[in-house]
């Protein structure tokens, strides 16, 4: 394989160098690349040679000196991205496929201890025990491992938390993580759990940037996320990706404004089971005045509200949501009534909604969607992935955009034409 920033490079059977860009390189013998070697020289200084099969390749086992920055990890003597901490040094896997720095890192375990006195340090092989003493150590990437009782408050600055397998932020009174109005946070790999409500943004003025990915906000205490600035120029932003909203008993995520407005980019997730038949909000609650927001790829599925309310989305906004799937939530009407999965001023498109109907329009004609419910693995266990006898499974608007946030589903699984609706991709 030859490396990129190498141009015009010629090679000869039986020649032992290669002329290139000005500079010679001696070899000690023919040059095929991506062909046999006998030696790294063989392979002309570009790439190393794998003696297992003599073979020039980018890495090895090793020897991975060539993976650095956002391709850290050899995998079939290729550089890569990584896709889990545990290929991490530092047990940490960034967004941008790299691994973070282990200096750069706070590290909170179950089994940690905070300092009595000083700075925190929270070091990978000293953690400390709290999210609140790993934000005093003041570095840009928390750890979190194992369950961790507390709550939160990130007044301000730039922070990201992320965590094991089992790492779950469990709230022992008001919100379980509070955003304050200047802050940029990033909550990935984590359950956030007993917080009233568990995901807090509110702020008069507020420009707070808030992204929930891969994670789960469950049974909370009131809502799941709360987003609801005060004030003129308040424009905090709101992103959820590839996550399951469940069981929060006042609604999944409300964002209601009293001043400003809110981008919500809400994509790729699971909304089970939210609300109760005491309270007005099931799924979500979206109220924007903003034309940039997004709510595409998403299930909403068994939320629950009072009678008369919608119990999947209440949208007030001017977005075409799309490729979503909204079933089976109720408000509790019976016989003849119709149970109203949507309501507000959004339209949808590509959408599957039962039973009733949801409002077409805004580009996507109302005949992109589908008015019955697609088949289910366990709908009532909550297992949302599409049989595949489900109707719903190459359902996707055909010109999608499936890079950004629409990627990859809640499981990972790469999203590809022609894309199934709701959050889970059929593979």
């Amino acid at each position: 394989m030859w490396r990129a920033g190498v141009l015009a490079l010629f090679a000869c059977a039986g020649c032992n160098q290669i002329f290139g860009l000005g500079q010679t390189v001696a070899v000690d013998g023919p040059v095929i690349p991506g062909g046999s070697c006998g030696s790294d020289n063989s392979c002309g200084g570009l790439d190393i040679c794998d003696t297992s099969t003599m073979q020039c390749v980018q890495c090895t086992a090793d020897d991975t000196t060539a993976c650095q920055g956002a391709t850290p990890v050899c995998a079939a003597d290729a550089c890569r991205g990584c896709a889990e901490h545990s290929e991490c040094a530092s047990d940490v896997c960034l967004e941008d496929g790299s691994c973070a720095g282990a200096a750069a890192v706070a590290y909170v375990s179950a089994s940690g201890s905070d300092p009595a006195t000083g700075t925190p340090v929270c070091a990978q092989t000293s953690p400390c025990a709290t999210v609140t003493a790993a934000l005093e150590a003041g570095k840009p990437t928390i750890k979190v491992r194992g369950s961790i009782n507390g709550s939160v408050a990130i007044g301000s600055g730039s922070i990201s938390i992320v965590g094991d397998d089992d790492a779950e932020l469990h709230g022992t009174g008001g919100p379980t993580v509070d955003i304050g109005p200047n802050a940029t946070v990033t909550l990935r790999d984590l359950a956030i759990s007993n917080g009233d409500p568990g995901i807090q943004a509110i702020g008069t003025n507020s420009t707070a940037n808030v992204s929930i990915l891969h994670s789960q906000v469950s049974h909370n205490v009131s809502f799941g996320v709360v987003v609801s600035p005060s004030g003129a120029s308040a424009h905090p932003i709101l992103t959820v990706a590839q996550s399951r909203i469940e069981a929060n008993p006042f609604g999944g995520i409300q964002v209601l404004t009293s001043g400003g407005a809110v981008t919500f980019h809400i994509v790729g997730n699971v909304f089970f089971a939210n609300g109760t038949a005491a309270n007005s909000v099931g799924g979500a609650s979206l109220t924007s005045t903003r034309v940039d927001n997004t709510l595409d790829f998403n299930t909403f599925v068994k939320n629950l509200t009072v009678f008369g309310s919608a119990a999947g989305i209440q949208c007030a906004s001017s977005l075409v949501a799309s490729n979503n799937i909204i079933v089976d939530n109720s408000d509790g009407s019976t016989g003849s009534q119709i149970t109203p999965q949507t309501s507000g001023s959004c339209n949808y498109g590509f959408t599957f909604a039962s039973p009733g109907m949801v409002p077409g329009g805004g580009g996507q004609p109302g005949g992109s969607n589908t008015f019955t419910a697609p088949v289910f693995k366990n709908i009532d266990n909550g297992d949302l992935h599409l049989l595949g006898t489900s109707a719903g499974i190459t359902a996707a608007n055909p010109n999608a955009d499936l890079m950004g946030l629409a990627k990859d589903d809640p499981d990972g699984t790469p999203r590809h034409a022609p894309a199934s609706v709701g959050a889970f991709q059929f593979h």
